[in-house]
C-alpha cells in the first residue's frame, strides 16, 4: 500500500511538472505562413508599414523554433541588436524564447526570455539576460479588427516601461519605446492559420473599399484620367477556391514598356480595392498599368498631364 501511494504521488508530481501549456502559445501563434503587418511610427509624423512572416522551422536543443523573415518588433529588446528571428513559446512555462547562442543567462545560456505569456495580472518575471523585471500590467479584453480578444500587456516594472501587448489567437499587437511611446509598432493586419484580419497590405495608398465578394477579377479605368499628379485605380479580387488569399500585383509602365514602379505586390483577400499612384516625380505622358492576379492579367492606359 505504501509503495502504491508513493508511486501515485510521484506520478501526480511528474504530471504537474511536465503539464503542457496549450493556452500561452496562442498569444503568439507561430506557424509557417502566418503574417503580421505593422504600422511603424516615429512621432510626430513618420509612418511605414512592415511585414513579418513565419518562413520556416527547425529543431534546436530538443525544441522546435520558428524562423521569421525579420526580427519581430519587440521594442524592449530591439536595441540590443540580437537578430531574434528564431522563436518559440515554451510549452511548460509560456515564455517567449529567442535562440541566441551564448547570449542568455547562466541557467539558459542559449535562449533569451522576451516575455512570459503564462503570466497573470501583476505577475512579474526576470527578463533574462537584461537584469530587469517585467510585469503583466493588464489582462482586459481588447477590440481590434471589429472583434474582441483576450489581451496581455507587459512592461518593465519600474522606469523605462517599453510596453508590449499580445492578443489571443493573433500575436504581438504592438510595442513602443520612449517616455511617451515616441516610436513603436501597431498591428495593422495579419494572416493567422489562413484567416485574414485587418489590412495586410504594406502599400500605404491601398485600401479595401468593400468586403463584398466579387464574381470575377476586374481592373477599372483609373480616375481621374487624365490626371495631375495623383490618380486612383480600382480593382476586384474574387473568392479563390484553392485558398483564402490571391497573389496580386499591379505594375506601372511607361509608353515604351519600361517598368516605372510596382504599386501592389501582396496577398489579398476577396474584395474591391483602390490604390493611389502619385506621379509627382514622373514626366507628362502616356502610362500603362497592369494587374496580375492568380493567372488573370489586364492592362489599361492612362495619361499624366502636368
Amino acid at each position: 500500500m505504501k509503495t502504491f501511494f508513493c508511486l501515485s504521488f510521484f506520478l501526480i508530481i511528474f504530471g504537474i511538472s511536465f503539464s503542457q501549456d496549450v493556452i500561452s502559445p496562442k498569444y503568439l501563434p507561430l506557424q509557417i505562413g502566418n503574417v503580421w503587418v505593422y504600422d511603424h511610427y516615429i512621432l510626430p509624423s513618420f509612418h511605414e508599414r512592415i511585414k513579418y512572416k513565419v518562413i520556416g522551422d527547425t529543431v534546436v536543443l530538443g525544441h522546435k523554433f520558428y524562423k521569421t523573415s525579420s526580427p519581430l518588433p519587440f521594442m524592449h529588446i530591439l536595441g540590443y541588436n540580437l537578430n531574434h528571428v528564431w522563436l518559440r513559446v515554451d510549452s511548460v512555462n509560456g515564455n517567449i524564447l529567442s535562440f541566441k547562442p551564448s547570449s542568455g543567462c547562466n541557467y539558459r545560456p542559449d535562449e533569451i526570455v522576451i516575455d512570459s505569456l503564462a503570466s497573470k495580472l501583476n505577475n512579474t518575471f526576470y527578463h533574462c539576460p537584461f537584469f530587469m523585471t517585467r510585469i503583466c500590467s493588464d489582462t482586459n479584453m481588447f477590440t481590434l479588427f471589429g472583434q474582441s480578444f483576450k489581451r496581455k500587456l507587459f512592461r518593465y516594472e519600474t522606469g523605462y516601461q517599453t510596453p508590449a501587448g499580445y492578443l489571443y489567437n493573433i500575436g504581438l499587437m504592438g510595442s513602443a519605446s520612449g517616455s511617451i511611446g515616441e516610436t513603436g509598432y501597431n498591428l495593422f493586419g495579419c494572416v493567422i492559420n489562413g484567416v485574414v484580419y485587418g489590412d495586410t497590405s504594406t502599400v500605404v495608398g491601398l485600401r479595401k473599399t468593400t468586403s463584398e465578394v466579387p464574381v470575377n477579377f476586374s481592373l477599372n479605368q483609373n480616375y481621374p484620367n487624365p490626371f495631375n499628379p495623383s490618380t486612383k485605380i480600382k480593382f476586384e479580387i474574387p473568392s479563390n477556391v484553392k485558398r483564402e488569399m490571391s497573389n496580386v500585383k499591379i505594375v506601372i509602365y511607361d509608353v515604351i514598356g519600361k517598368e516605372i514602379t510596382t504599386l501592389v505586390n501582396e496577398q489579398l483577400s476577396p474584395g474591391t480595392y483602390e490604390v493611389e499612384w502619385n506621379a509627382s516625380n514622373n514626366p507628362s505622358g502616356v502610362y500603362f498599368y497592369k494587374l496580375h492576379a492568380d493567372g488573370f492579367t489586364d492592362t489599361k492606359r492612362m495619361v499624366l498631364v502636368k
